[in-house]
């Protein structure tokens, strides 16, 4: 199985040592891989690190949140997505 929910289940047996309670070992990407990618604010953190431009964003809960943000950056093009946070329960 491939794609987000791969992923996501992927993820959620490794961190839960399921993988390495019956020895499944991950191919193709490491845990650590695979959070940094997942994580926007460690993928953020991980190529400024490494000396790469990322463009200037941040994180809103709300949309008085998201025009805050907006304001903050300042400039077109401005793009808003949904995200979703795969902890979040209810």
């Amino acid at each position: 199985m491939g794609g987000q929910t791969g992923l996501n289940l992927a993820v959620a047996l490794a961190e839960s040592g399921v993988l390495a309670r019956f020895g499944v070992e991950l191919i193709g990407a490491s845990l650590r891989a695979m959070q940094l990618a997942e994580d926007r604010q460690l993928f953020k953190e991980t190529m400024t690190q490494a000396g790469l431009e990322c463009p200037r964003s941040g994180l809103a809960s709300s949309r008085e949140e998201a025009q805050a943000v907006a304001e903050e950056i300042g400039r077109f093009p401005l793009l808003i997505r949904a995200s979703f946070n795969r902890f979040q329960c209810g």
